[in-house]
């Protein structure tokens, strides 16, 4: 078994013999999305490279699936024919990943959640929130932003007015905020924010929305963004 996070923050790939069953971490000639379910493309990139690539040229790779109908590879040909990859810096490939543009998988935050708890969804004290309801109600309510300050800053920028509380800190941070407060909670796509929300309303607030998609949904929708 081998630890391969970037795909998501969890990500396995498993060994047997000269055959490596690699799931979404690796394709054939390409890799999984980055941008969900905890994804990081600097620890995909990571895995990739230092960790699959290290493996003989020689070692069957059977991903998790292919749109083309191809079944295998080897570490050998990814290495040399992979377009996201092959002869690509790290930050190159982060800016591959980060123009890819891709849509957040209809009903994303429910399919998480029930992955992480073994396909039962939990109950919910929150409610999803569209980027349209958001921009009308904006002004209104507490808008929490949870991802991290690079990302808050970054290239997705933020909705005005929000403030930056990441993952980690965000139940210290809320001891001293009022249980009847609105709250608004934002990430990248949803998934981050909807864990935000379900530990806030477990820790009895009872005005909590998630932005579903997140910042990506907002900058699709041609919303405006601070840096």
């Amino acid at each position: 078994m081998l630890a391969t996070p970037g795909h998501t923050d969890d990500s396995l790939c498993y060994r047997a013999g000269d055959n490596l069953f690699t799931g979404d971490t690796l394709l054939v000639r390409g890799c999984g999305r980055a941008d969900f379910q905890n994804g990081d493309a600097r620890a995909l990139y990571r895995s990739i490279t230092r960790t699959l690539f290290a493996l003989p040229d020689s070692t069957v790779v059977w991903p998790g699936h292919d749109y083309n109908g191809r079944t295998s590879s080897t570490i050998g040909e990814e290495k040399r024919h992979t377009p996201r990859v092959s002869g690509k810096s790290e930050d190159e490939f982060v800016a591959i990943m980060d123009a890819l543009g891709l849509p957040p998988p209809k009903k994303l935050a429910a399919s998480v959640e029930a992955n992480r708890a073994c396909g039962v969804v939990p109950s919910r004290g929150y409610a999803d929130l569209d980027v349209g309801a958001l921009r009308e109600i904006a002004g209104a309510v507490a808008l929490i932003d949870v991802r991290e300050p690079h990302e808050f800053s970054g290239e997705l920028g933020h909705v005005a007015g929000s403030r930056l509380v990441p993952l980690a800190t965000v139940l210290d941070a809320a001891r001293d905020w009022p249980r009847d407060q609105e709250l608004v909670i934002i990430c990248r796509s949803g998934n981050r924010s909807g864990r935000a929300a379900q530990a806030l309303t477990g820790a009895g607030f009872t005005r909590v929305f998630n932005l579903a998609g997140g910042m990506l949904a907002w900058n699709a929708a041609g919303l405006p963004i601070e840096r």
